[in-house]
């Protein structure tokens, strides 16, 4: 492979993807620094951490992950903020706190005066089953401007500081994300690489998602499915236009009902009680799709 070329402009940081879940990616704020891992999210613009008195550090150790205390901050401002950071996601989990600010570092960038949300309580926690993983943080990269909707305190997205304070140039990211093997990759802010794709590199417009209140998620229109089932014959699920979320915080894809279940018998999917996905034969993933 050829080596990683990061446009002039723009900022690169390593990815993991622990469990095959969702891309994370380790980022500081604060002086002196304080590290932490955090999920990269593109259907959001909110940046988000716990407090060390969070209760998410008590339904897993956050000495890993990483958890904020603004005393030890030389640069933390909280005492202009009177107003409560509150954010919901589609699998129903909610994190409650207050907004403050500080430097956040992201790979060689930093911006200064990035105002994020310090989480205290949290609910519905998704946590695996088999392994008890829980968000501990998140990384909004939304190219929504100003972070309105879940808080009554509007403010400024972490992408557009990074273009307001000459970071990066462009509103802009790409994420690669290595073999199913190495589950890693990168984030970039700013441009693409252009030694991680085949050329041409293909554009979709981006159109209003029905009902949306916010223009943080990328939303574009899925005019059809194909998928090449176990015997190797190309099926046609579905030609109705519809909206279709990108969404770097889920490892899944979510279709209607009726398209899905013809897609799964075509692979021979299995359900067992165990385990909340369907499953298939391992050998499945030497199939091209």
């Amino acid at each position: 492979m050829a080596e990683s070329v990061i446009p002039i402009g723009s900022i690169s940081i390593p990815l993991t993807v622990p469990f095959g879940l969702y891309p994370i990616a380790n980022i500081s704020i604060g002086t002196p620094p304080q590290t932490f891992t955090v999920k990269i999210d593109n259907s959001g613009g909110d940046l988000w951490v716990p407090s060390r008195k969070s209760d998410l550090c008590k339904v897993g150790d956050c000495s890993l992950a990483g958890s904020f205390d603004e005393r030890r901050s030389e640069t933390a401002i909280s005492d202009d903020f009177d107003n409560e950071f509150r954010i919901e996601y589609g699998d129903s989990s909610v994190y409650t706190g207050i907004l403050i600010q500080d430097t956040v570092n992201i790979g060689e960038g930093k911006i200064t005066d990035a105002t994020f949300g310090l989480v205290y309580q949290s609910k519905n926690i998704p946590g695996n089953r088999m392994d008890g993983f829980v968000i501990k943080g998140s990384l909004g990269i939304s190219y929504d401007k100003a972070q309105s909707d879940r808080n009554a305190h509007p403010y400024t997205g972490v992408l557009e500081l990074l273009v307001e304070q000459g970071v990066i140039a462009r509103r802009a990211y790409s994420i690669w994300l290595n073999s199913r093997e190495e589950i890693a990759g990168h984030l970039v802010l700013g441009g693409v690489d252009p030694t991680r794709y085949d050329p041409p590199l293909v554009g979709l417009p981006i159109v209003p998602m029905t009902g949306a209140t916010s223009e943080a998620m990328i939303n574009v229109q899925l005019s059809s499915v194909i998928c090449n089932n176990c015997d190797g014959e190309s099926q046609v699920r579905d030609e109705l236009v519809r909206d279709a979320i990108i969404d770097s915080s889920t490892a899944g894809i979510i279709l209607p009902a009726k398209m899905a279940r013809a897609i799964l018998k075509d692979f021979g999917a299995v359900t067992d009680s165990l385990f909340a996905w369907p499953l298939v034969k391992c050998d499945i993933m030497d199939i091209d799709a």
